[in-house]
């Protein structure tokens, strides 16, 4: 299916070319551009493995899924420095042996990130492309309505619970994210996705509030675990505990948001 097959040349070429403009000077939109770019390539390997033609296996993702995670281990850190220094221009006394612990670290990420890439992750990358441009040869249009069908049903069946754990709540959002990326294929054949589908803009809503949420339940994880890294520097476990403070806060807010605005047992990814 050659609207496939554009998709993936295309995130493969954003996807290098975030990863060399990364390796350069690990700027924080380059490494967000290549992991929302390995994001939007592994949507439409969903596709090719929904299929079940056989010609594409979840151990085919395996070496992108690597560079993915180190991309994101550099970005985690990259987050957390600025979650800081947020805190220290809302007032807090600054911490520079905090950001000094948190530089150190970012650099770690990179330099695992870099001898990675450098050594097999572009070639990994290519190898995956071309795999995955064989396979898309095969989908036709009625795999493609069969995906679509089977992705809303998971998103509705996700939605129409009551009392959804915050693992789901992050799978259902995995699920809307992937139905924004691939959303635009649907749109090229005709009949492929089912009528009623919430507009672009509301199912986007939904997915980025998800993710603002998530984002805040994961700064307080990060916060444990660095300061189980930390051991006995008060300094720092006195600055990660703050930040843990205003996050769960804030998720507590997003969650109340989220239920307003989309309250469990709603219409789903279909509207009536």
């Amino acid at each position: 299916m050659k609207v496939l097959s554009k998709a993936i040349a295309k995130h493969e070429e954003d996807a290098l070319a975030a990863a060399n403009e990364s390796l350069k000077q690990f700027d924080a939109e380059a490494i967000h551009r290549l992991r929302v770019s390995l994001k939007q390539l592994r949507a439409v390997f969903n596709i090719l493995l929904f299929s079940g033609q056989g010609l594409i296996g979840e151990e085919d993702w395996k070496a992108a899924r690597k560079i993915f995670k180190q991309a994101g281990r550099v970005r985690e850190k990259q987050l957390l420095r600025e979650r800081i220094l947020a805190l220290t221009r809302a007032g807090q006394v600054p911490k520079k042996t905090v950001l000094a612990f948190l530089e150190k670290k970012e650099h770690s990420a990179q330099r695992k990130f870099k001898q990675h890439f450098t050594d097999c992750g572009k070639r990994d990358v290519k190898k995956l492309q071309k795999k995955m441009q064989k396979a898309a040869k095969e989908i036709t249009t009625e795999n493609l309505k069969a995906y679509f069908d089977d992705l809303l049903q998971r998103i509705n069946q996700l939605r129409a619970m009551q009392n959804i754990s915050e693992a789901q709540l992050h799978q259902l959002r995995k699920y809307l994210k992937e139905l924004k990326y691939n959303r635009s294929f649907a749109e090229e054949e005709p009949g492929v996705l089912m009528d009623g589908v919430l507009e672009s803009e509301k199912l986007n809503d939904w997915e980025e509030l998800i993710g603002k949420w998530h984002d805040e339940v994961v700064f307080v994880q990060r916060g444990e675990k660095l300061k189980e890294q930390m051991k006995a520097d008060g300094e720092l476990r006195e600055v990660i505990a703050e930040m843990e403070e205003v996050s769960s806060k804030n998720s507590e807010q997003l969650l109340h948001e989220l239920t307003e605005r989309f309250p469990p047992g709603g219409d789903g990814a279909t509207a009536d």
